[in-house]
């Protein structure tokens, strides 16, 4: 039952990413006239003022609102990661959906924990946002020369913290490597 659930999570969450990133390349003006359309289309009822905010309860099963309206600084308090390889990806999560920053070298991530989001220093920021990508999958590797960006793994590891136990399930359900097998000793 629990991995209907997290599938559930999984698609609603991946849905919302879609509809966000297509959002944001549109000018704002035009943007409640493209959810209005697509909510009829969808047999639903277009609120009456899509300018007005709204309550994000609803979305990915949480009662938190998406926390991009607040600083950097704010927003990773509110996330409160339990290691730097959270931070991370709370920080290109930040940096992707607010500041429209999606790929970022070591030294920006540093950066922008140290000065923006006023965290302690990341003693070695190469191992943490290395480890973050092969070990964790809350990041991939980006398009440029040694560059990195949030995967949607660790988009969907941002939207359900601070509940831990959800980030949890979400990094069980994510673990790809299959176990080695053990080898067989000579007599």
């Amino acid at each position: 039952m629990a991995k209907k659930d997290d599938f559930k999570l999984s698609a609603k969450l991946k849905a919302i990413e879609v509809i966000v990133k297509e959002l944001q390349k549109l000018d704002e003006g035009d943007r409640p006239d493209v959810i209005s359309f697509a909510l009829k289309q969808v047999g639903l009822t277009p609120p009456t003022n899509l300018n007005s905010p709204q309550s994000d309860s609803n979305i990915a099963g949480g009662s938190q609102s998406t926390g991009l309206d607040m600083s950097m600084a704010d927003f990773v308090k509110n996330k409160s990661p339990k290691n730097e390889y959270q931070r991370v990806a709370v920080i290109a999560y930040y940096r992707e959906y607010k500041q429209s920053k999606k790929e970022f070298k070591n030294a920006e991530m540093s950066q922008a924990n140290t000065q923006e989001a006023r965290q302690p220093k990341i003693s070695n920021i190469t191992d943490v946002v290395t480890k973050a990508r092969d070990r964790y999958k809350f990041l991939t590797k980006g398009t440029g020369k040694a560059t990195h960006q949030l995967s949607t793994h660790g988009a969907d590891i941002v939207n359900v913290l601070p509940d831990q136990e959800s980030v949890k399930k979400l990094v069980a359900g994510a673990k790809s490597r299959k176990p080695r097998k053990k080898k067989k000793e000579k007599k």
